[in-house]
Protein backbone atom coordinates (compact mmCIF):
# COMPACT_ATOMS: atom_id res chain seq x y z
CA UNK A 1 0.00 0.00 0.00
CA UNK A 2 1.36 3.40 -0.95
CA UNK A 3 -0.55 6.05 1.01
CA UNK A 4 -1.10 9.38 -0.23
CA UNK A 5 -1.18 12.29 2.55
CA UNK A 6 -2.12 15.84 1.70
CA UNK A 7 -1.34 18.95 4.20
CA UNK A 8 -1.76 22.60 3.21
CA UNK A 9 -1.05 21.85 -0.42
CA UNK A 10 1.67 19.27 -0.50
CA UNK A 11 1.71 15.96 -1.12
CA UNK A 12 4.00 13.02 0.10
CA UNK A 13 3.85 8.91 -0.33
CA UNK A 14 4.12 6.43 2.43
CA UNK A 15 3.79 3.04 2.85
CA UNK A 16 1.17 2.93 5.22
CA UNK A 17 -0.87 5.00 7.02
CA UNK A 18 1.19 4.09 10.29
CA UNK A 19 3.90 5.43 8.27
CA UNK A 20 2.29 8.92 8.11
CA UNK A 21 1.49 8.87 12.16
CA UNK A 22 5.20 7.68 13.08
CA UNK A 23 7.06 10.39 10.59
CA UNK A 24 4.75 13.03 10.55
CA UNK A 25 2.95 12.61 14.67
CA UNK A 26 0.06 15.33 13.30
CA UNK A 27 -2.01 17.41 15.87
CA UNK A 28 -4.26 18.52 13.25
CA UNK A 29 -6.15 15.93 10.72
CA UNK A 30 -4.07 14.93 7.36
CA UNK A 31 -5.95 13.31 4.71
CA UNK A 32 -3.93 9.48 3.90
CA UNK A 33 -5.45 7.98 0.14
CA UNK A 34 -4.27 4.78 -1.49
CA UNK A 35 -6.18 4.31 -4.67
CA UNK A 36 -4.64 0.89 -4.97
CA UNK A 37 -6.46 -0.09 -1.99
CA UNK A 38 -9.87 0.99 -2.96
CA UNK A 39 -9.79 -0.15 -6.57
CA UNK A 40 -8.98 -3.59 -4.94
CA UNK A 41 -11.53 -3.32 -2.74
CA UNK A 42 -14.16 -1.82 -5.36
CA UNK A 43 -13.14 -4.87 -7.45
CA UNK A 44 -14.19 -7.21 -4.72
CA UNK A 45 -17.68 -5.46 -4.90
CA UNK A 46 -18.24 -5.21 -8.02
CA UNK A 47 -16.93 -8.70 -9.10
CA UNK A 48 -18.29 -10.68 -6.00
CA UNK A 49 -21.24 -9.00 -4.56
CA UNK A 50 -24.64 -10.93 -5.75
CA UNK A 51 -26.54 -7.52 -6.88
CA UNK A 52 -26.27 -3.86 -8.06
CA UNK A 53 -23.57 -2.02 -5.83
CA UNK A 54 -23.48 1.46 -4.75
CA UNK A 55 -20.84 4.21 -2.87
CA UNK A 56 -22.59 5.14 0.23
CA UNK A 57 -20.90 8.88 -0.38
CA UNK A 58 -21.47 10.00 3.23
CA UNK A 59 -18.87 7.66 4.05
CA UNK A 60 -16.14 9.20 2.20
CA UNK A 61 -16.87 12.40 0.05
CA UNK A 62 -13.02 13.05 -1.17
CA UNK A 63 -13.09 13.98 -4.58
CA UNK A 64 -9.92 11.63 -4.73
CA UNK A 65 -12.08 8.69 -3.32
CA UNK A 66 -15.46 9.44 -6.16
CA UNK A 67 -13.16 9.91 -9.13
CA UNK A 68 -11.40 6.85 -8.37
CA UNK A 69 -14.39 4.39 -7.82
CA UNK A 70 -15.92 6.08 -10.65
CA UNK A 71 -12.44 5.23 -12.85
CA UNK A 72 -13.64 1.36 -11.03
CA UNK A 73 -16.88 0.97 -12.97
CA UNK A 74 -19.42 1.77 -10.16
CA UNK A 75 -22.23 3.82 -11.50
CA UNK A 76 -24.57 3.81 -8.68
CA UNK A 77 -24.75 5.98 -5.93
CA UNK A 78 -25.94 5.77 -2.70
CA UNK A 79 -26.49 9.66 -1.32
CA UNK A 80 -28.26 11.94 1.38
CA UNK A 81 -27.92 15.11 0.12
CA UNK A 82 -28.76 17.03 -3.47
CA UNK A 83 -24.88 18.56 -2.41
CA UNK A 84 -23.39 15.12 -2.84
CA UNK A 85 -25.56 14.21 -6.13
CA UNK A 86 -22.97 17.44 -7.49
CA UNK A 87 -20.32 15.79 -6.35
CA UNK A 88 -20.65 12.60 -7.59
CA UNK A 89 -21.84 14.06 -11.07
CA UNK A 90 -18.49 16.12 -11.33
CA UNK A 91 -16.29 12.95 -11.60
CA UNK A 92 -19.07 10.49 -12.85
CA UNK A 93 -21.86 12.34 -15.67
CA UNK A 94 -24.27 9.69 -16.09
CA UNK A 95 -24.41 8.25 -12.13
CA UNK A 96 -27.36 7.28 -11.09
CA UNK A 97 -28.64 8.05 -7.33
CA UNK A 98 -30.55 6.51 -5.07
CA UNK A 99 -31.30 9.12 -2.48
CA UNK A 100 -31.57 7.06 0.75
CA UNK A 101 -31.77 9.73 3.07
CA UNK A 102 -35.46 9.25 4.49
CA UNK A 103 -35.76 13.09 5.41
CA UNK A 104 -35.87 15.32 2.60
CA UNK A 105 -37.11 19.13 1.97
CA UNK A 106 -39.45 19.85 -0.99
CA UNK A 107 -36.53 21.68 -2.70
CA UNK A 108 -34.68 18.56 -2.43
CA UNK A 109 -36.82 16.26 -4.02
CA UNK A 110 -37.73 18.45 -6.73
CA UNK A 111 -33.64 19.04 -7.18
CA UNK A 112 -32.71 15.45 -7.15
CA UNK A 113 -35.21 14.49 -9.43
CA UNK A 114 -35.49 17.22 -11.93
CA UNK A 115 -31.79 18.26 -12.08
CA UNK A 116 -30.31 15.16 -11.78
CA UNK A 117 -32.68 12.65 -12.69
CA UNK A 118 -33.21 10.68 -9.16
CA UNK A 119 -36.02 8.04 -9.69
CA UNK A 120 -35.33 6.15 -5.95
CA UNK A 121 -36.25 8.03 -3.06
CA UNK A 122 -36.26 5.89 0.25
CA UNK A 123 -39.28 7.07 3.07
CA UNK A 124 -40.32 5.61 6.08
CA UNK A 125 -43.33 7.79 6.91
CA UNK A 126 -46.45 8.51 4.48
CA UNK A 127 -45.13 12.47 4.64
CA UNK A 128 -42.32 11.75 2.95
CA UNK A 129 -44.10 9.28 0.12
CA UNK A 130 -46.72 12.69 -0.11
CA UNK A 131 -43.84 15.05 -0.87
CA UNK A 132 -42.30 12.66 -2.93
CA UNK A 133 -45.12 12.34 -4.97
CA UNK A 134 -46.11 16.18 -4.92
CA UNK A 135 -42.85 16.45 -7.37
CA UNK A 136 -42.82 13.11 -8.89
CA UNK A 137 -46.39 12.73 -9.99
CA UNK A 138 -47.07 9.18 -11.87
CA UNK A 139 -43.61 8.89 -12.80
CA UNK A 140 -43.76 4.83 -12.76
CA UNK A 141 -39.87 4.97 -13.59
CA UNK A 142 -39.95 6.64 -9.61
CA UNK A 143 -38.69 3.41 -6.85
CA UNK A 144 -39.70 4.09 -3.35
CA UNK A 145 -37.45 2.30 -0.65
CA UNK A 146 -39.60 1.63 2.17
CA UNK A 147 -37.18 1.88 5.25
CA UNK A 148 -37.67 -0.72 7.79
CA UNK A 149 -36.15 -1.00 10.92
CA UNK A 150 -36.31 -4.34 13.35
CA UNK A 151 -36.87 -4.46 17.28
CA UNK A 152 -33.21 -3.83 19.20
CA UNK A 153 -31.00 -7.00 19.63
CA UNK A 154 -27.87 -7.63 21.08
CA UNK A 155 -25.80 -6.39 17.97
CA UNK A 156 -22.49 -7.49 16.22
CA UNK A 157 -22.22 -4.10 14.61
CA UNK A 158 -19.36 -1.57 15.89
CA UNK A 159 -22.23 1.27 15.67
CA UNK A 160 -25.55 0.24 15.42
CA UNK A 161 -27.13 2.82 13.05
CA UNK A 162 -29.92 0.65 12.28
CA UNK A 163 -32.66 2.40 14.79
CA UNK A 164 -31.62 5.72 12.97
CA UNK A 165 -34.30 5.80 10.69
CA UNK A 166 -36.97 3.42 9.19
CA UNK A 167 -40.46 2.18 9.63
CA UNK A 168 -41.53 -0.80 12.54
CA UNK A 169 -42.83 -3.33 10.12
CA UNK A 170 -46.99 -3.22 10.81
CA UNK A 171 -46.10 0.77 9.13
CA UNK A 172 -43.76 -0.86 6.71
CA UNK A 173 -46.52 -2.61 5.41
CA UNK A 174 -49.10 -0.06 4.55
CA UNK A 175 -46.20 2.53 3.24
CA UNK A 176 -45.64 -0.50 0.42
CA UNK A 177 -49.25 -0.87 -0.54
CA UNK A 178 -49.53 2.49 -0.29
CA UNK A 179 -46.18 2.83 -3.35
CA UNK A 180 -48.49 0.05 -5.17
CA UNK A 181 -51.02 2.32 -4.91
CA UNK A 182 -49.35 5.27 -6.30
CA UNK A 183 -48.31 3.46 -9.44
CA UNK A 184 -44.28 3.60 -8.30
CA UNK A 185 -41.91 0.24 -8.23
CA UNK A 186 -41.99 -0.81 -4.48
CA UNK A 187 -38.74 -1.51 -2.98
CA UNK A 188 -37.63 -2.18 0.72
CA UNK A 189 -34.43 -1.37 2.64
CA UNK A 190 -32.54 -2.04 5.64
CA UNK A 191 -29.38 -0.77 7.64
CA UNK A 192 -27.79 -3.64 9.71
CA UNK A 193 -25.40 -1.29 11.68
CA UNK A 194 -21.76 -0.70 10.97
CA UNK A 195 -18.66 -2.95 11.13
CA UNK A 196 -21.64 -5.36 11.13
CA UNK A 197 -19.59 -8.77 12.00
CA UNK A 198 -22.23 -11.13 11.95
CA UNK A 199 -23.33 -12.22 8.49
CA UNK A 200 -26.69 -13.56 10.06
CA UNK A 201 -27.74 -10.05 10.72
CA UNK A 202 -28.30 -9.64 6.80
CA UNK A 203 -30.40 -13.30 6.84
CA UNK A 204 -32.59 -11.59 9.81
CA UNK A 205 -33.79 -8.50 7.86
CA UNK A 206 -34.15 -10.11 4.08
CA UNK A 207 -36.85 -12.54 5.89
CA UNK A 208 -37.88 -9.50 7.84
CA UNK A 209 -38.51 -8.37 4.29
CA UNK A 210 -40.21 -10.68 2.94
CA UNK A 211 -42.37 -11.09 5.59
CA UNK A 212 -43.13 -7.47 4.84
CA UNK A 213 -44.08 -8.02 1.19
CA UNK A 214 -46.08 -11.13 2.06
CA UNK A 215 -48.41 -9.04 4.16
CA UNK A 216 -48.72 -6.17 1.92
CA UNK A 217 -49.24 -8.91 -1.09
CA UNK A 218 -46.52 -7.00 -2.99
CA UNK A 219 -44.07 -8.43 -4.87
CA UNK A 220 -41.00 -5.80 -4.64
CA UNK A 221 -39.14 -4.73 -7.51
CA UNK A 222 -35.50 -4.66 -5.69
CA UNK A 223 -34.19 -5.16 -1.68
CA UNK A 224 -30.90 -2.62 -0.82
CA UNK A 225 -29.11 -4.92 2.03
CA UNK A 226 -27.82 -1.34 3.45
CA UNK A 227 -24.20 -0.95 4.04
CA UNK A 228 -22.58 -2.41 7.69
CA UNK A 229 -20.09 -4.14 5.40
CA UNK A 230 -16.79 -4.79 8.00
CA UNK A 231 -13.69 -3.14 7.23
CA UNK A 232 -10.37 -4.85 8.47
CA UNK A 233 -7.95 -2.52 11.29
CA UNK A 234 -5.01 -3.55 13.06
CA UNK A 235 -7.37 -4.49 15.92
CA UNK A 236 -10.57 -5.26 14.85
CA UNK A 237 -10.95 -8.27 11.85
CA UNK A 238 -14.13 -7.91 9.97
CA UNK A 239 -13.74 -11.90 7.91
CA UNK A 240 -13.85 -12.53 4.40
CA UNK A 241 -16.45 -10.74 2.89
CA UNK A 242 -17.23 -13.72 0.25
CA UNK A 243 -18.83 -15.06 3.18
CA UNK A 244 -20.98 -12.24 3.53
CA UNK A 245 -21.86 -12.06 0.34
CA UNK A 246 -22.80 -16.26 -0.23
CA UNK A 247 -24.87 -15.57 3.08
CA UNK A 248 -26.88 -12.45 1.64
CA UNK A 249 -27.38 -14.81 -2.15
CA UNK A 250 -28.69 -17.89 -0.04
CA UNK A 251 -31.00 -15.79 2.14
CA UNK A 252 -32.32 -13.59 -0.82
CA UNK A 253 -32.93 -16.89 -3.10
CA UNK A 254 -34.74 -18.46 -0.43
CA UNK A 255 -37.12 -16.09 0.75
Amino acid sequence: MIATVQKIERTAHYADAMAVATRLQPEEPVFCFSASQLLAKAETFLKGFPGTVSYAVKSNPAREVLATLAKAGLRHWDVASVHEMVAVRDVSPKAQFHYHNPVKSSREITDAYHTYGCRRFAVDCREELQKIATVAGQDRRVEIAVRFVLPRERTSSAHDFSTKFGAPEHIAIDLLKQVVDRGYVPVLTFHPGSQSREPQTYVRHIEAAARIAQAAGVAIGKLNVGGGFPADYPHSKGGPLEIFFHTIAHAAARC
